[in-house]
C-alpha cells in the first residue's frame, strides 16, 4: 500500500508530534507499506534517496489554520504534490497545522482515502498573553475552523483521538465527534519503547554528567514558555531537598534557558540545597540514559495534550509528576500538581518516599506495556490503515 502523511514537524525536530510521526512513518513502512512524509524544509535534513522508505518530501511553509497567522511559502507547490499523490492514503497530522490546512479545499478532489490524527484540538483556546489585546485576536482567528468543524470531520474517512477524554480543551474534538455522530473514529494513543530504556549497554549518566548519588529529577522539554521550565525552578529551589540536583535537557539553549539560569541565581541563597544543571543537544542515548538513572520525572508544561515524556518516563521505571494538563491526570505512574505549592510539596513526598515511588514505578510500567507501547500503537495504525484502504470505513475502537 502506498501512503502519505503529512505533518508541519517532522525530526530532525524534537517535539513530540514530530517523534509520533516519525515512529508512525517508520512503523507503517517495517509492515511492508511505501511510505512518503510531506513536512516542512529543515536545513539539517539531508535529502532521501529516491527509493528511501520512508521517503521525505520537504515544503518551505509555515503558519497555520488561523486567519490572523496565515499560512506562507510553497503553498502551491504543496497542493500540487497532493493532487498528484496516487496512493492508497493520506494521513493528516493535526487539525489547523498547514499540511491539512491548504488541504482543506482539495479533500473533495483527492482520491486516497483520509485519515486525520488529532495531536490535540486548540483553535478555539486563549492563549492569554501579557500586553493589549492579550491575544485575542489569534484567538478569534481559529474560530472559523471551530465552526466548521463538524463538517470539516466528514471530510475524512477516519478520525484518531490519543484519549478517552471529551473535555472542552484539547479534546473538544473527540467532543464534536460523539455529539454530532461521527462514528468512524479511534482512540489510538501516544507510546514509548521500552527497551530503550532497558538497554544494559546504555551509559552511566550520572558519572558522565557529574552527578552524585542524590535524588534526581529530570525535565525533558525544548526550552520555552509552554513547557514552563520556571515552574520547576522555583519549586525546586522552594523544595529544598539536600544533594538533590533538578536535570534540564533541552534541544537548545536559547532566552528562556538564560532566563532560567538567571532564576536560580536569584533564588540561591535564599534556597541553597540543591543543584540546577541545564543541558543541550544531548544525544538520545544520553537523554534515554538520564532518564534511567532518574528518581523522579518533572513536567511542568503550561499545555499538553498526552505528553509523550511521561510515557517514556513510565516506560523507563521513573515516577513522575506533572501539572494538570491534557489527559495527564488519567496516566498512571505519578503524581498530578495542581499548583507551585502543590508541586513543592509532591517533590519533597516523592524524593522521601522509596515505597511510593515504587507503587509508581509498577503502575506506570503495567500501563506502559499493556497500552502505552509504540509496537502496540503501530499494529493499531496497522489494522486501522488496511480497514479504511481497503474497506472504506471502520468503526470506534481503541488500543
Amino acid at each position: 500500500m502506498k501512503i502519505l502523511i503529512t505533518t508541519f514537524t517532522y525530526p530532525p525536530l524534537a517535539d513530540g508530534c514530530a517523534e509520533a510521526s516519525a515512529v508512525l512513518a517508520s512503523g507503517l513502512a517495517g509492515m511492508g507499506h511505501s511510505v512518503v512524509v510531506a513536512t516542512a524544509f529543515h536545513p539539517q535534513r539531508t535529502p532521501d534517496a529516491s527509493d528511501a522508505n520512508p521517503r521525505v518530501a520537504q515544503f518551505k511553509i509555515s503558519g497555520k489554520d488561523n486567519w490572523r497567522a496565515g499560512v506562507l511559502g510553497e503553498t502551491a507547490a504543496y497542493q500540487d504534490f497532493l493532487r498528484s499523490f496516487s496512493g492508497d492514503l493520506i494521513i493528516f497530522e493535526n487539525w489547523d497545522a498547514w499540511p491539512t490546512c491548504l488541504a482543506r479545499p482539495l479533500l473533495g478532489q483527492l482520491k486516497p482515502k483520509k485519515i486525520l490524527v488529532s495531536h490535540g484540538y486548540t483553535p478555539h483556546i486563549w492563549d492569554i498573553q501579557p500586553k493589549f489585546p492579550w491575544g485575542l485576536g489569534n484567538w478569534s482567528g481559529g474560530w472559523p475552523l471551530v465552526l466548521r468543524t463538524p463538517w470539516f470531520m466528514r471530510q475524512f474517512d477516519h478520525l484518531v483521538v490519543l484519549s478517552q477524554r471529551q473535555d472542552f480543551g484539547r479534546f473538544l474534538d473527540h467532543r464534536i465527534a460523539r455529539l454530532t455522530g461521527f462514528k468512524n473514529f479511534s482512540v489510538i494513543p501516544n507510546g514509548a519503547f521500552s527497551r530503550e530504556f532497558n538497554d544494559a549497554a546504555l551509559p552511566d549518566f550520572r558519572v558522565q554528567s557529574g552527578i552524585g548519588s542524590g535524588p534526581m529529577f529530570l525535565c525533558v522539554a525544548n526550552y520555552c514558555d509552554r513547557k514552563n521550565q520556571l515552574l520547576a525552578v522555583r519549586a525546586f529551589r522552594r523544595a529544598q531537598l539536600k544533594d538533590a540536583t533538578l536535570v534540564f535537557i533541552g534541544s537548545e539553549f536559547n532566552d528562556y534557558s538564560e532566563a532560567m539560569k538567571r532564576l536560580d541565581a536569584e533564588l540561591q541563597p535564599q534556597f541553597p540545597a540543591g543543584r540546577v544543571a541545564l543541558l543541550e543537544k544531548l544525544s538520545r542515548t544520553q537523554t534515554c540514559a538520564a532518564y534511567k538513572t532518574a528518581d523522579v520525572f518533572v513536567l511542568p508544561a503550561k499545555a499538553e495534550t498526552q505528553p509523550i515524556v511521561l510515557l517514556e518516563a513510565m516506560a523507563s521505571h521513573t515516577p513522575w509528576i506533572s501539572t494538570d494538563t491534557g489527559c495527564v491526570s488519567e496516566l498512571p505512574g505519578g503524581l498530578v500538581a495542581r499548583s507551585e505549592d502543590d508541586l513543592v510539596g509532591k517533590m519533597k513526598e516523592l524524593a522521601g518516599s522509596p515505597v511510593l515511588r515504587q507503587k509508581l514505578i509498577d503502575e506506570g510500567w503495567a500501563a506502559c506495556q499493556q497500552t502505552y507501547d509504540w509496537e502496540r500503537v503501530i499494529a493499531a495504525y496497522g489494522r486501522l490503515v488496511e480497514s479504511v484502504a481497503t474497506r472504506g470505513e471502520s468503526g470506534s475502537g481503541s488500543v
